[in-house]
């Protein structure tokens, strides 16, 4: 807000200056002409001079005109400082976004891999709540558990927690679903958010406030309930996108329907344990013997459409026989086989296939049946390639910049700069990386200032300020410098 006021300012005091410096002509002229005149009579001889002379009104009009060029002056510095700020404020808005983006991708990644892991249900879920709480958009958490529903006892039991206080963890352990927010959440199906706890709640408790529902369905059942106890503020916040949350519940929901399936059917174990997506199950003559419903939802083929057919129906062109013959004489000799392969859906379209093939082996070590868990990570892919063309844009903005950039590492040594910098300064890159920046441009008698701004950045501060620096000549040049820091997962760098 200062800094605002200060540049509404800026032309008012431009103005004003060039109006003090126009005073200069008028009174020197004034003074000039009645030095030999010996017969000064005051505001009479004044009058007589500006009635006699045309040269002393054009010099008296210098206040107006200066006063105007320097109103000009200091309104272009606004624009230039205002310019400059928002630029600034949407380079530190894209990247925030872009770290959030990459943050929460590899969290999503994460929890899918992890549903790979032959792990006991309460590890997986605590390891996956460890995950969710390192969300950007939970980055204020505090405290988090996730609630399995017993539909036979019909009541929530907590079997992942972290940072519950001893008495709310004791307290958690049984609650039935209608006397907290939790089932309340459940019934409702929606996620909910809510400041404290309040007349819906039958238990009143402290230090419950913030706190953040969401349910997990599988196959249309609520099975569990993540809940989160964050600063409101986390709410409101601008970059909130309760998607992100609808995805970790979707992750959460595969990893429980994983482990239901373990549970109820008792598969073998192989299939069970690799079970992400969509699933396929041949003999040995590559007939295809069972895929499951994520295998119809990802290809479009049901079941009685495949079961029976031998495989190759779904290859695209983009591999040679060559390629699948290795991949069969690999699993054949009982080792597994995991990469990507480009597939067609039965409606002709394409999609990326992240795919593992496991041998099962009989008694006799000879291959009884093959699995293959597939995964489409099509949309994956692309979210890497926004990121890599986001990347690439950042660094054509900081490129084709105006205004000269210079990064700087903790030792106030120079990383890098834009084609401005260069312009501005006279020097390469190559001839100033890793050079310490206060060294090389700072005049000899601002360098210990100079120094003093560095460090400030460097320490997480925030420098503006208007100087002199030195040019690869030795000339000067007045420039206007705005150190920030960068911040990435709270470290400057």
């Amino acid at each position: 807000m200062k800094s605002d006021v200060l540049k509404k300012r800026l032309a008012i005091q431009y103005s004003l200056t060039g109006f003090a410096l126009g005073l200069i002509f008028p009174v020197f002229a004034l003074l000039l002409e009645f030095s030999n005149v010996r017969d000064y009579s005051g505001w009479y001889s004044i009058v007589r001079l500006y009635s006699e002379s045309r040269i002393v009104w054009v010099v008296s009009c210098a206040p107006l005109i200066l006063g105007v060029v320097f109103y000009l002056l200091g309104r272009q510095k606004e624009m230039v400082m205002v310019v400059n700020q928002k630029l600034e404020e949407t380079v530190n808005q894209r990247v925030k976004q872009l770290d959030q983006a990459f943050k929460t991708q590899y969290v999503l990644n994460q929890l899918l891999q992890l549903s790979l892991q032959n792990l006991p249900l309460k590890e997986t879920l605590t390891q996956s709540l460890d995950l969710i709480l390192e969300l950007p958009i939970l980055a204020s958490a505090k405290q988090a558990g996730i609630f399995l529903y017993d539909k036979t006892t019909k009541s929530l039991n907590i079997v992942a927690e972290r940072y519950l206080d001893p008495n709310a963890g004791k307290f958690c352990r049984l609650v039935p679903d209608g006397y907290c927010r939790c089932g309340a959440a459940m019934r409702n199906r929606e996620i909910q958010f809510v400041t404290c706890q309040n007349e819906i709640s039958s238990i009143q408790r402290d230090h419950f406030h913030g706190n953040l529902y969401v349910p997990v369905e599988v196959d249309g059942e609520l099975e569990a309930v993540l809940a989160v106890y964050v600063d409101e503020n986390t709410v409101n916040d601008e970059t909130w996108n309760p998607l992100d949350l609808e995805t970790v519940a979707g992750d959460l929901a595969t990893i429980l329907k994983n482990r239901i399936h373990e549970e109820k059917l008792r598969l073998h174990s192989v299939i069970l344990n690799h079970i992400t997506n969509a699933v396929l199950l041949a003999d040995p003559h590559d007939q295809v013997v069972w895929v499951n419903p994520a295998y119809t939802d990802l290809t479009g083929y049901a079941p009685e459409e495949v079961i029976g057919k031998k495989l190759g129906f779904s290859r695209s062109d983009a591999h040679d026989d060559e390629f699948y013959l290795q991949i069969r004489e690999q699993v054949f000799k009982g080792e597994p086989w995991q990469g990507e392969l480009i597939e067609k859906k039965k409606d002709g379209g394409l999609f990326i296939n992240q795919q593992t093939t496991i041998p099962i082996l009989a008694e006799d070590g000879q291959v009884k049946y093959v699995v293959s868990v597939m995964e489409d990570i099509t949309e994956r892919r692309k979210a890497e390639d926004e990121i890599r063309r986001q990347k690439r844009y950042f660094e054509t903005l900081v490129e084709n910049s105006p205004v000269a950039i210079v990064t700087l590492d903790h030792k106030h040594c120079i990383t890098g700069c834009n084609p401005a910098f260069e312009e501005l300064f006279g020097y390469r890159l190559s001839e100033i990386e890793h050079k310490n920046i206060d060294d090389l441009i700072a005049p000899e008698d601002e360098i210990q200032q100079a120094k003093s701004y560095s460090a400030t950045v460097v320490s997480m501060g925030k420098v503006h300020l208007l100087a002199q620096r030195k040019r690869k000549d030795g000339g000067l040049v007045d420039v206007e410098i705005f150190g920030v820091p960068v911040v990435v997962d709270g470290q400057p760098i």
